[in-house]
């Protein structure tokens, strides 16, 4: 875009002198003056509050005109086209076109014979200044700049003498508005006609190249939009407005409430333009009269119904031809009715005011109208507490009623009261043994213990958190932490100290305590230690609490060292010191995974014997190791082991005492023999034994320091009163010493010893040794079943009679 310079020139009084009629003497032709210009036009429009206004469409002609022959009076060309409605634009505010340099010096022409009138003039000028701005403007007007500057020289009569020229002159037409409004939102600027004696060619006054003479006086100028002040022209765009209106109910004007202004008008700012106003209070008082909100209204005439939307809102839409009179359009008219005030207030069931009276409300109601209260069956305050509605009263003497809240035909001041509860909360705290987090801890005091709370409060335990608390068994709990069971149920929080604020509803809070740990002792010991594989075997366990607090929370199973050979109990009785004997099913798995003794209680000192049965089946002296666990308020669990052994029916356990003594001796069966008349050696009799048996002799020595010896004698044979010879003997042959290792343990082995050779035992009585160490220990001698034989002389015994001997085998320690 060209930039576009705007001047206005002042040039009447030259004018005015070349339509003088005098007498000229002969004038000569001077050479063309030098006055090439800048031919342009420049102003400014504003909004009212001096804001730039750009969105304004200017249009203008640029036109030349000139007296001498040839005369002009033609559009000047813009690229070839007559310069005729030219737009202007402006993004700041600032409208400006520049046509550019005119040489009106090379154009004019100059006077040159004589006459009776020797003038002549040239101008090239911005005219037909239109400005057609948005719809919502309703007028443009001339601002407070109201000259402007006339630049150039003067000349004598021949040319020859030039005088610079700098002149501010006023505009000659009416200087406001200056502009007339035309059909379709078009505004003319009002121009000034130049010679208006001679020639009429309007003139937008400041924008202006010209060049004239006469017979004294000669002149060239450029007029420009600026003032003495140094000010620019400037234009006002003023649009239409949102006018405040507050009446009656009868249209008479009254006092507005606080906050707003009666005839407040408001610049609209858009072809569309929505006007909000501030929310209007409901009732307000001025001057000891009330008043209430009835409505408002849109335009010059109130309807017969108000608008009730509070803020009041309206749109006017510039651009709708079908508006007469955007004036009208643009008024807001607020109605108030004068009133009685009814106030609404909250009070407890004390009268006192809830929340310090920041519920209470004030409204009027108009004289003889009704009234129907809607207070909210609950609120709340602003600490976060809850109110629940319970009646309401007519006054503060007035009887509490439950019903329908309805005034009729009111005709003075009334005060509602509205009576409200805090509402309650009730608190159930639970003391709980921590092992399953519901059984409940016997106490003294009440457990579960509840209490009520008002709505939002807060509940806890202080500083110093849960103490212990001893039973009513007398043992001693210690908090192990806290449980929100209404909110967070099965989340423990061990915190030392609990503090729940803001509470809302009913809450349920558990302690959850563990028995204080203590000590004791626990054996367990089986009836018979030996037993027939396949038999039953009684267990006794004994637990004896030492410790400073009650035992329980217990819980028994067998530990891994209990042997397959033993069966798993499917009962197991706890007969305490004090109390009556319970019964415990033992089912599928529990033996391993744990037996809980629910409800068993051992005070400090007390004992409770723990008894069960089960079956041993195993092999001969086979070991069958047994142990359990007893787990509860102990730092560690409690164990106690023990053993069963699988006795050798061949050779019964002799189950001996002390820390030495014979296990398992050998019984020696020879079956029947026949009397023959020569010596024989008879073996034993497998028929008399059971499975495959080889005789043993199996004892211990814990106890010597120098060293032990096994002997052994044999009695004479008798039946009766009828004896073999005592030189009947058993033969032992190929005895081996073996050493029994970890003996009583599962683990139990022989290993092999050294040979004690072949042993003659005579049936005379005397003592044969068998063999001896040094060492310690438990062993046990060996002999094949065939390498026991009974030496027998001819002719010995006699048929059909049973000859027993008794042997004495005997371990002899020294210590």
């Amino acid at each position: 875009m060209k930039k576009m310079i705007k001047r206005f020139t002042k040039i009447i009084p030259i004018l005015m002198l070349l339509i003088t009629l005098i007498p000229i003497q002969e004038v000569y032709a001077a050479p063309p003056i030098a006055f090439n210009e800048n031919l342009g036009i420049d102003f400014d429009m504003k909004l009212p509050d001096g804001s730039p206004y750009k969105d304004a469409q200017v249009l203008v002609d640029i036109k030349e005109h000139r007296n001498r022959p040839p005369a002009l009076n033609q559009f000047l060309t813009i690229g070839g086209s007559p310069a005729q409605d030219v737009g202007i634009t402006s993004t700041t505010g600032n409208y400006v076109h520049n046509y550019g340099l005119y040489d009106i010096g090379s154009v004019f022409q100059y006077p040159t014979g004589s006459g009776a009138f020797g003038g002549s003039f040239h101008y090239a000028y911005y005219t037909n200044l239109r400005v057609i701005p948005e719809k919502y403007i309703k007028n443009v007007s001339l601002g407070s700049v109201k000259e402007y500057r006339s630049q150039g020289v003067t000349y004598d009569g021949l040319w020859d003498t030039a005088t610079p020229v700098n002149a501010y002159y006023p505009f000659l037409n009416p200087t406001y508005p200056k502009f007339t409004a035309l059909p379709g939102g078009v505004f003319k600027y009002v121009e000034t006609n130049f010679l208006s004696s001679a020639y009429i060619f309007p003139t937008v006054e400041f924008a202006v190249v010209s060049m004239g003479s006469s017979v004294a006086s000669n002149g060239a100028y450029k007029n420009t939009s600026t003032d003495s002040s140094g000010r620019k022209i400037y234009f006002v765009a003023t649009p239409y407005e949102i006018e405040e209106n507050f009446v009656d109910e009868s249209g008479v004007s009254l006092t507005p409430p606080s906050g707003f202004t009666q005839g407040k008008k408001t610049y609209a700012n858009a072809e569309q333009f929505t006007h909000t106003m501030n929310s209007l209070p409901l009732n307000y008082t001025v001057g000891g009269t009330s008043y209430r909100l009835k409505g408002w209204y849109q335009g010059a005439t109130q309807p017969s119904t108000l608008n009730t939307g509070n803020p009041p809102s309206i749109t006017v839409d510039y651009t709708d031809t079908s508006i007469s009179n955007f004036d009208d359009e643009g008024k807001i008219t607020v109605v108030y009715s004068s009133s009685h005030s009814l106030e609404e207030k909250y009070v407890d069931e004390s009268d006192a005011s809830i929340n310090s009276g920041t519920w209470d409300t004030s409204q009027s109601i108009a004289d003889g109208d009704n009234f129907t209260g809607t207070p909210a069956a609950t609120k709340t305050d602003t600490s976060g507490s809850e109110w629940e509605y319970t009646g309401w009263k007519d006054g503060i003497s007035g009887a509490v009623q439950t019903g329908a809240i309805q005034l009729n035909n009111i005709t003075n001041d009334k005060d509602i009261y509205y009576i409200y509860k805090q509402k309650q909360h009730t608190i159930t705290e639970k003391w709980v043994d921590s092992t399953d987090g519901t059984t409940l801890i016997p106490m003294s005091t009440s457990n579960p213990h509840s209490a009520l709370i008002y709505d939002n409060g807060g509940f806890g335990v202080p500083a110093g958190g849960f103490p212990a608390i001893t039973d009513t068994s007398g043992a001693i709990w210690d908090c192990v932490g806290w449980e929100n069971h209404t909110d967070a149920p099965g989340i423990l929080n061990p915190t030392s100290t609990a503090i729940w604020m803001n509470i809302k509803g009913d809450k349920e809070f558990r302690y959850h305590y563990q028995a204080r740990n203590t000590t004791a002792t626990l054996d367990l010991i089986p009836t018979p230690q030996v037993v027939d594989s396949g038999n039953s075997v009684a267990w006794a366990s004994r637990v004896t609490n030492t410790g400073t607090s009650a035992l329980n929370n217990l819980t028994l199973k067998a530990t891994s060292n209990w042997a397959t050979g033993l069966t798993h109990p499917t009962q197991i009785t706890v007969t305490p010191s004090i109390g009556a004997p319970q019964n415990f099913t033992v089912g599928a798995g529990d033996w391993l995974t744990g037996v809980n003794l629910t409800g068993i209680n051992i005070p400090t000192g007390q004992y409770a014997d723990i008894t069960f049965t089960d079956t041993a089946t195993g092999a001969v002296n086979q070991v069958l190791p047994a142990e359990i666990e007893l787990d509860g308020n102990m730092a560690t669990s409690l164990k106690a082991e023990n053993f069963v052994r699988i006795d050798d029916p061949n050779e019964p356990n002799l189950e001996p005492t002390g820390n030495a003594g014979l296990i398992n001796i050998p019984k020696f069966d020879f079956g029947q023999t026949e009397v023959k008349p020569f010596a024989q050696k008879k073996g034993l009799d497998a028929a008399s034994y059971q499975g495959t048996y080889n005789p043993y002799i199996r004892f211990m020595d814990n106890e010597s320091n120098f060293g032990w010896d096994l002997t052994v004698k044999l009695g004479q044979f008798t039946s009766g009163s009828k004896t073999l010879p005592t030189a009947t003997a058993i033969h032992l042959n190929n005895g081996n010493l073996k050493e029994v290792q970890d003996y009583n343990k599962h683990n139990e082995s022989l290993v092999n010893g050294t040979s004690v050779g072949n042993k003659i035992i005579p049936s005379d009585g005397t003592t044969v040794a068998l063999t001896n160490g040094a060492v310690q220990g438990v062993y046990q001698l060996d002999y094949a079943f065939n390498d026991v034989e009974l030496d027998l002389l001819a002719h010995t015994g006699v048929a059909g009679f049973s000859y027993k001997a008794t042997m004495d085998w005997t371990l002899t320690t020294s210590i």
